[in-house]
């Protein structure tokens, strides 16, 4: 039986050499990965950094322009009281409405709607990169709102939708007394009005939302190389225990195969007396 418990010691040997050189090699891979995995994480996060920088720097724009076309739409409402009290002439109005809703109020809502509509198309990308990132377990970005974001279009397509009545009641009521006109156009400027000021409140909660996104992405990107190291310490230490224990069995296995015991004596020997 000696022989067989000295191959047992041989294969104990072996087994531990090769799980101490597979743990000593997963101790170098844990490190060697760690940069690039953290590297490759971040990378993810490019495009919702860049889809925010875009859309607050587009944000601000179209405040701007939002601020000049109802700036614009307060001289209309001018032009219409007056008309009303019966102070302007029919070919004055007339003039007045075609600069103002033709020549400088229009070409601002087209570019308005255009804006809107490639912040909208910006923020439904963020929100797909940041739904997948969410799949990820601990990792929880801010999710854009869908119904804001839809409801910024709508508003644009209001807004247009008054121009557009502004003039068409503009152009059918030639015939008509100035004051009759006056009176059909104070509706649909008034709505006008309204949706301009919606729409400048829609995109000011969207921008303190992409805000909050923006700070709380830029956590989430200094939090995953921590995690990511502690990962690595952690399994470090594992493997680095799993390592010391196939030395210590492979000790004790070379124990047994040279002497044919633990203890490292070799053989008693007998005392002649």
């Amino acid at each position: 039986m000696n022989w067989f418990k000295r191959g047992l010691a041989l294969l104990v040997m072996a087994i531990s050499g090769v799980v101490l050189v597979v743990a000593l090699a997963g101790i170098i891979g844990v490190w060697s990965v760690n940069t690039p995995l953290t590297e490759s994480i971040l990378r993810v996060f490019v495009p919702i950094d860049r889809g925010l920088d875009r859309v607050a720097e587009v944000t601000t724009n179209v405040d701007n322009r939002l601020e000049n076309a109802r700036t614009q739409l307060s001289e209309v409402e001018d032009v219409i009281d007056q008309a009303s009290q019966g102070l302007i002439e029919m070919d004055l109005l007339q003039v007045t409405l075609e600069r103002i809703l033709g020549d400088e109020l229009e070409p601002v809502v087209a570019d308005i709607r255009q804006t809107v509509e490639g912040i909208r198309q910006t923020l439904i990308s963020i929100r797909d990169t940041a739904e997948a990132l969410n799949s990820v377990p601990f990792v929880d970005v801010p999710v854009p709102d869908y119904e804001r974001l839809q409801a910024l279009d709508e508003q644009v397509t209001k807004i247009r939708e008054d121009l557009q009545e502004l003039r068409a009641i503009r152009r059918e009521q030639r015939a008509e007394a100035v004051t009759t006109l006056a009176e059909r156009l104070t509706q649909p400027v008034t709505r006008m009005d309204t949706a301009l000021n919606q729409l400048q409140t829609r995109l000011g909660e969207t921008e303190a939302e992409l805000e909050r996104t923006a700070q709380q992405s830029a956590q989430l990107q200094a939090q995953i190389p921590v995690w990511i190291d502690w990962g690595s310490v952690f399994i470090t230490v594992i493997l680095l225990w799993i390592a010391l224990s196939q030395v210590s069995l492979f000790v004790h296995g070379y124990r047994y195969f040279r002497f044919g015991n633990l203890s490292g004596g070799g053989e008693p020997v007998a005392i002649e007396t």
